[in-house]
């Protein structure tokens, strides 16, 4: 689950991205994460909405019909693989076969901006961040990964007008899929854009820190999308390969609206359990 508890974070420093909470397991797991994270934090000027009652009280409730739309299509345009889009297409059924209405829909942003303004934001906020030890020390060559320390590198080097024109353009991208959201209730989207890669393929001791984010964009395009407009979504691994990895679909709700995230996410899981479905790289718990 993620995006949604970003934005609360993000409250505190406008056109940050914040990373997602965990949550690997089901959504009872994860309603509870939010619960013990959650809250206004005292001097924080904006946060999201206050739920109306505990996350995990929305686990097992009601969904009711919703309005649902998948889109196939990666914001910056990069390639999906066949599996992913397999398994997006077998929970739209799913959701269909529940009783919900879907449709193939995708919202109108500007998807193009979408990394651009990732990319900045991120670098500026890696360079605040490596420098804000509590010492007051310089971190020194062995002390960040070199994709780390050669991002901040950037941060530090981008004007201040740049920064600022990626915070506005993230707002836009809000008020984009605001206006989406008026139509869909939730947004199901391919959770990675290619099946899981071999570790060691994303290397943050990569010299190249442009190939690194490259791939990144290549490998996960869907995701950074709701961490720059602060909506909530979830992984759902609703699907896997012959060799047993998980294969993920992304829903995303409304600004505010994780409770829907929580009641779909428990029927789908409820119709296709994932619990106990493990390849068999997993170690046994």
């Amino acid at each position: 689950m993620g995006g949604g508890a970003g934005a609360r974070c993000r409250g505190g420093a406008r056109g940050r991205v914040a990373g997602r909470p965990a949550g690997a397991g089901g959504g009872r797991d994860r309603a509870a994460l939010l619960k013990a994270r959650g809250g206004r934090g005292e001097g924080v000027p904006n946060t999201g909405r206050s739920p109306g009652r505990p996350f995990v009280d929305e686990v097992g409730a009601v969904p009711g019909r919703l309005r649902i739309a998948f889109t196939e299509r990666a914001p910056n345009g990069a390639a999906v693989d066949a599996e992913p889009l397999r398994v997006l297409r077998e929970t739209a059924a799913l959701c269909a076969d529940l009783g919900h209405r879907v449709d193939q829909a995708a919202p109108d942003i500007d998807g193009a901006a979408v990394w651009p303004t990732f990319n900045t934001i991120i670098a500026v906020n890696a360079a605040v961040t490596v420098a804000s030890h509590p010492s007051g020390r310089e971190p020194g060559p062995d002390d960040l990964e070199t994709v780390t320390r050669k991002t901040a590198e950037i941060g530090h080097a981008t004007p201040a007008p740049v920064y600022m024109n990626a915070v506005h353009t993230a707002h836009r991208l809000g008020r984009q899929m605001a206006a989406f959201h008026r139509d869909w209730d939730v947004l199901l989207t391919p959770g990675l854009a290619v099946p899981p890669v071999a570790l060691g393929w994303l290397d943050m001791m990569m010299d190249d820190v442009a190939e690194y984010w490259d791939r990144v964009a290549a490998f996960s395009p869907f995701t950074v999308w709701f961490n720059l407009t602060g909506q909530p979504a979830m992984m759902l691994p609703l699907g896997h390969l012959g060799t047993g990895l998980p294969i993920a679909v992304q829903a995303v709700a409304g600004y505010g609206c994780e409770a829907t995230l929580f009641r779909l996410a428990a029927q789908l899981e409820a119709a296709r359990p994932w619990i106990d479905r493990r390849p068999a790289v997993a170690a046994p718990l």
